[in-house]
């Protein structure tokens, strides 16, 4: 049953629905108040009441998931990725739930069949569900009292990956990455290895934005959104100055064909568990074991908080050790 209040000279009608936010609305007289509360409670009633923005009530998650991908999706960093995840929940039976109808219930089931793809798939597919919904709560005008998601327990985050790359895989891969992919797989992965940098950078570089007598190249629009410089070793310096400047791109290969040379390099090396992404842990450890210090370290990977550096660092005890003992400690004599 809808309130009407005297404001002053004015009347506003107020309507609170369990499965609703809050909708109020002033009139100049109190029957015009009645009128539009009883519209309004008849929608509700009969699940067409709309928000101000055109946004149903009983609007579906797949529908909003719809507007999502072609509206915010594309002004992101991964929307390629985004874009494929959402296209997948959409085929999903929980998609065809209604907004007002999907309980931390139907999510929980959804979460645990979603497990048996992996841990980080659940998780993932439960974040983006929230994200959209929080985004049409705060932006469309979706008047839901609660996001479902927020009452459902989210998969823990996998721990970071441990996987360094050894002196002879890596001799494996030199040896056997050779003219793969028109010569460029195998700058590529040296690359990778001695700047840090993430695969779509790796990608995306330029010879305008690459300076070797400076001994760096910049990056315009990095993952943090922030244009960075990244310092490069002479080994480096040594590749790019190899490479042909033929086109813009200082790495001439699409992400799709990079994953399948990378994909194929694996099979003939024979080696396991290696993924492209690992080159970078690889690299960020190797920079402390050079002994560069957090900062430094950050500035050329582009981390903006030491916690997320930290998950891509796996030290080699016995290098650290050494360097514990190249440092002299003068300890008390006996008197």
């Amino acid at each position: 049953m809808a309130t009407i209040r005297k404001r002053g000279l004015r009347y506003q009608a107020m309507i609170r629905r369990n499965e609703h936010a809050p909708i109020s609305r002033t009139f100049a007289n109190r029957a015009d108040a009645q009128l539009w509360a009883r519209g309004i409670e008849r929608e509700m009633d009969l699940g067409t009441f709309r928000t101000n923005d055109g946004v149903p009530a009983d609007i579906s998650l797949k529908e909003l998931l719809a507007r999502y991908v072609s509206e915010v999706t594309p002004r992101k960093k991964g929307h390629v990725q985004e874009a494929y995840r959402i296209s997948r929940l959409m085929l999903s039976d929980l998609a065809a739930r209604n907004l007002k109808d999907l309980s931390p219930a139907h999510l929980a089931r959804f979460r645990d069949e979603r497990l048996k793809s992996g841990t980080e798939a659940a998780r993932y597919d439960l974040v983006l569900i929230q994200g959209v919904i929080n985004t049409a709560m705060r932006e469309w005008g979706l008047d839901l009292q609660q996001n479902p998601v927020t009452r459902v327990t989210k998969p823990k985050p996998v721990r970071a990956r441990e996987r360094r790359l050894t002196d002879s895989e890596l001799t494996s891969i030199v040896e056997r990455a050779h003219g793969r992919c028109g010569g460029v797989l195998l700058p590529t992965i040296l690359l990778a290895i001695e700047t840090g940098m993430r695969r779509s950078e790796l990608l995306s570089m330029t010879w305008a934005n690459v300076a070797l007598s400076a001994g760096a190249v910049t990056l315009p629009d990095s993952k943090n959104g922030k244009p960075r410089s990244v310092p490069l070793t002479n080994e480096a310096i040594q590749i790019l100055g190899d490479l042909p400047r033929e086109a813009d791109a200082v790495l001439p290969i699409s992400a799709n064909a990079l994953a399948l040379g990378w994909k194929r390099l694996m099979r003939t090396c024979a080696i396991a568990d290696l993924r492209f992404h690992d080159l970078r842990h690889e690299a960020i450890s190797r920079f402390f074991e050079m002994g560069l210090n957090v900062p430094e370290v950050a500035l050329i990977s582009g981390h903006r908080t030491p916690s997320q550096l930290f998950r891509y660092t796996n030290l080699k005890a016995d290098l650290v050790g050494e360097k514990l003992r190249r440092v002299p400690v003068a300890m008390p004599q006996a008197a």
